[in-house]
């Protein structure tokens, strides 16, 4: 689980491209607002949005609010998240931790830590190992 950096959501969103985006190495960040977590943003949701509106555009009217993200607990198992973030379509989610958000897990993280997407997520049973031989 990786503890993303932290954009306040009236920042630009060219100036989170040129200011975040290279320096973090990250695709997604939080979006703090006044009173506290706001959402999430991903390089997607800025893609997404006009480029001739990024100086007008802010990471808080792109992101997603926070409450409507999909959501995986602390304890919850790898393949639990995973199959969270397949249903809602989604390459990244919150992890939650007795209600806070303790940080963001990614498909992209979690199968860079078991070293491999499990069967389960990898078409028919015996598919992934027939393509490995």
């Amino acid at each position: 689980m990786d503890r993303p950096p932290q954009v306040e959501a009236g920042l630009s969103l060219d100036q989170l491209v040129s200011e975040h985006l290279a320096v973090d190495k990250l695709d997604y960040w939080l979006v703090s607002g006044q009173n506290g977590p706001h959402g999430m943003i991903t390089l997607r949701d800025v893609l997404r949005a006009p480029r001739n509106r990024w100086f007008q555009l802010t990471a808080g009217e792109v992101s997603k609010p926070w409450r409507q993200l999909p959501a995986a607990n602390l304890q919850d198992l790898a393949i639990v998240s995973l199959k969270r973030m397949r249903a809602a379509g989604v390459a990244e989610m919150v992890v939650l931790d007795e209600g806070q958000i303790a940080g963001i897990t990614s498909h992209r993280a979690i199968v860079q830590y078991t070293g491999r997407l499990p069967p389960i997520l990898n078409g028919p049973a015996g598919a992934s190992e027939e393509r490995h031989r």
